[in-house]
């Protein structure tokens, strides 16, 4: 059998401020992760959704009200969702 492409798919989450970022990436195996997607959730639903590409764009949207309550809140998910990107796109091993 001849192998037409071989490809991976990368999931992740973190927790902060009380909502789940939840993040997915596939790439092939002997490739960089270029984008990033994910969405934000909260008590189980689905509150917003995210996009990160290695050029440097970036999207975050929370589309339901009331979900971010405080600056402290916003600046912490915004944190973590630049730390866990970035982490993801930079140390990924070319094989």
């Amino acid at each position: 059998m001849e192998i037409t492409s071989d490809t991976r798919t990368i999931n992740g989450y973190s927790e902060v401020a009380g909502i789940k970022i939840q993040y997915s990436a596939s790439v092939k195996t002997d490739e960089r992760i270029d984008r990033i997607t994910g969405s934000f959730i909260k008590d189980g639903v689905r509150v917003g959704s995210l996009a990160y590409e290695r050029n440097g764009q970036f999207f975050m949207s929370v589309d339901k009200p009331g979900v971010i309550t405080s600056k402290e809140d916003a600046v912490a998910i915004a944190t973590q969702f630049f730390n866990d990107t970035y982490g993801m796109l930079n140390s990924q091993a070319v094989e």
